[in-house]
């Protein structure tokens, strides 16, 4: 039961007592921080292939190229994430004229940024589906399939041409000279032919063309319907790196003004203890110094006094008997006699009524000090003292920082 007491009592402890804000936050910062430098690494890496492909022409090393490239998107990277940081730095500390100029260099950097990544994931995704290659391929090899097939007809037309006039049917003289009408119209025959065929070949060129650009308008499409998916893409990446820049300065923000209040409070309280240890040392010296003083200012006037002496001084001996007779007791009613001892009195000290001489040092620096901020004089308590009172050193920080000057009370 009593262990079960203690873990509970732990617990509620480590629950409900007071964390620093960088310690409750710590793992969501951290996240945060990896998904920032994750987006800005496959930003960097999407618009890789782009920008070589920009910076190709102007240099002829591919090596060089490639170096200047990742050079440039990492400053590229670096410098819209620096210029987010401020915007939103500024933003939190409601500083807009900062803030707008701010402002202008991130929307540059980050629409270059956005840019550069969506077209190199573009390009280096529209690769993988793209088929104009191979549609220009197959129908540049289906166009000469064609153009090879009607050349060989066109081709055995005309040979037939050349075989009817190589072999003329008509007579003269005994020999074959001339073609004969039916030869003739053979040719005439045979040559339309040839331009039907011709006819057909274009027409059938004409069709493949027709498919072939439907074909590639239809890869066309894909292509961009690709290209719009991964602009989507790299928007999610680049709205997530914003998010995340804007949440980093938050949480920076709040941890710097915690710490700030800290050492304000570390400051406060050192000053403090130093001014504690000034007027304890202070009262010390200055009781010590005046306890000497006092000490040695009566030593002084004792021994430039007589001591008065109690004792009566001595009467003539011509007394004496009288003295004697005196001396005698004298009886009481119950017959008792009361006698008078004779005793030194101790000698009486006098001690005038005079404040005792108080010793002056004039090389001693002046307590006074003009205030810092009101200019009033006062009595200061140490050397680090530069205002009058806390008014005053609260309406100084303010005038100074702009804020302020207050301290956490934190339960123990």
């Amino acid at each position: 039961m009593k262990k079960i007491e203690t873990w509970i009592l732990k617990t509620a402890k480590n629950e409900y007592q007071l964390h620093e804000f960088i310690k409750e936050w710590q793992g969501v910062i951290l996240l945060l921080f990896i998904i920032r430098l994750f987006t800005s690494v496959v930003s960097i890496y999407a618009s890789y292939k782009y920008f070589v492909m920009v910076v190709s022409p102007m240099i002829d090393n591919p090596i060089a190229a490639a170096i200047i490239s990742i050079f440039s998107l990492v400053l590229i990277e670096f410098l819209t994430m620096y210029l987010l940081s401020k915007l939103f730095k500024f933003v939190l500390r409601a500083k807009w004229l900062i803030a707008g100029a701010s402002f202008i260099g991130a929307a540059i950097m980050f629409t270059l940024s956005f840019y550069l990544s969506a077209n190199g994931l573009a390009v280096q995704q529209s690769a993988k589906v793209d088929n104009s290659t191979i549609i220009l391929d197959r129908f540049e090899l289906q166009k000469q399939a064609v153009k090879d097939e009607y050349r060989t007809k066109i081709e055995f037309q005309k040979s037939n041409i050349e075989t009817l006039k190589t072999n003329p049917a008509g007579w003269s003289n005994g020999k074959r000279t001339h073609l004969t009408i039916a030869q003739q119209n053979a040719i005439d025959g045979i040559l339309k032919n040839i331009q039907s065929l011709e006819s057909e070949l274009k027409s059938e060129l004409v069709n493949i063309d027709f498919i072939k650009n439907q074909e590639l308008s239809l890869n066309e499409t894909g292509l961009t319907n690709t290209a719009a998916k991964y602009y989507n893409i790299v928007a999610v990446i680049m709205i997530a790196q914003l998010l995340c820049n804007a949440a980093l300065m938050f949480f920076y923000s709040r941890i710097m003004i915690e710490r700030e209040k800290e050492t304000l409070e570390k400051e406060y309280i050192q000053e403090t203890r130093e001014t504690l240890s000034a007027q304890i040392w202070t009262m010390c010296q200055d009781l010590f110094t005046g306890t000497i003083q006092s000490y040695f200012s009566a030593l002084a006037y004792e021994s430039s006094t007589p001591l008065k002496l109690t004792a009566k001084a001595k009467e003539p001996e011509s007394s004496a008997p009288n003295k004697a007779k005196n001396n005698e007791a004298e009886p009481t009613k119950d017959g008792k006699k009361i006698g008078f001892v004779f005793t030194v009195s101790e000698p009486e000290k006098t001690i005038s009524d005079a404040p005792p001489t108080i010793i002056v040092d004039d090389n001693r620096q002046s307590p006074f000090r003009n205030c810092a901020f009101c200019g009033v004089e006062y009595v200061y308590k140490h050397h680090k003292q530069l205002y009058c009172c806390e008014t005053c050193r609260k309406a100084a920080y303010t005038k100074r920082t702009g804020k302020e000057l207050h301290f956490n009370s934190k339960k123990p």
